[in-house]
């Protein structure tokens, strides 16, 4: 309800430029949601502000292909080292195809 692109665009400085956020309608965000299983739920609420709230929900970095195909996945208990060594073996393994 509360976030905009703006704001989006703000909370992905803290990201590499090459990561990519979806953003859509609604029932597009939900669509996709359902589709990689993210859970999310309000978790708490100010009852004098809308716009106070927090949203608990997963916290899962997607890896993709070229083709926009599911490849991997990491969750924020996955080290970073853990997450390099993943990418670089799917990049290699596409490198080879």
């Amino acid at each position: 309800k509360r976030d905009s692109l703006k704001q989006l665009a703000y909370f992905g400085r803290d990201f590499d430029p090459r990561v990519h956020f979806l953003v859509g309608t609604p029932d597009q965000v939900k669509t996709a949601a359902k589709a990689f299983r993210v859970y999310s739920s309000v978790a708490e609420t100010d009852k004098e502000s809308d716009d106070d709230y927090l949203i608990d929900h997963s916290i899962v970095l997607y890896l993709l292909g070229p083709d926009g195909q599911f490849l991997d996945f990491y969750t924020q208990s996955t080290s970073s080292r853990d997450v390099l060594e993943g990418i670089l073996k799917h990049f290699h393994e596409l490198k080879q195809k």
